[in-house]
């Protein structure tokens, strides 16, 4: 009997290529995106210095960075937000050049990176509140069948 070959055994390996292509091109972005932050961390740090804010504003800040588990000043955090939007807010010059309708989606998505990145620590400590809030009706509903079978609290905990 003859076997004729199979087009899957070809096209798992193609598949197989294009994944390997696929995650080295991931790891290049990954690796700009590393020296981006890290260029942005450095000017965040230097432009922190000059960043003024009011007690309340900074300590509110301060105890959001400390749930949200990032260890930076608040100054640090809002000229991070700065140079992140400022850096699109530069493409704006060519663009006037190029195709001035442009330079309005470009002010657009500098707003939206700034909002989003001043919100990011409170969106860290809004996922921790969420998980946390998931796992305490687990938590709760194991102590109370713990409770029903023994009062040795102790041995629960």
């Amino acid at each position: 009997m003859r076997t004729v070959p199979s087009a899957v055994g070809h096209l798992k390996a193609a598949d197989t290529a294009d994944r390997q292509g696929d995650d080295a091109v991931r790891e290049k972005e990954k690796k700009l995106q590393k020296t981006l932050d890290a260029f942005y961390m450095d000017g965040a740090a230097y432009l922190g210095k000059y960043i003024g804010m009011n007690a309340y504003k900074k300590s509110r800040m301060q105890n959001v960075l400390n749930a949200a588990g990032l260890k930076m000043t608040p100054e640090t955090y809002m000229a991070y937000a700065y140079l992140k939007a400022g850096s699109i807010f530069l493409l704006i010059l060519p663009a006037l050049h190029v195709f001035p309708l442009l330079a309005i989606l470009i002010v657009l998505l500098g707003v939206m990176v700034y909002y989003k990145e001043t919100r990011k620590a409170e969106e860290l400590v809004r996922e921790k509140r969420e998980q946390i809030e998931g796992e305490l009706y687990r938590f709760v509903s194991t102590i109370t069948q713990e409770l029903k079978n023994s009062r040795d609290v102790l041995s629960m905990l």
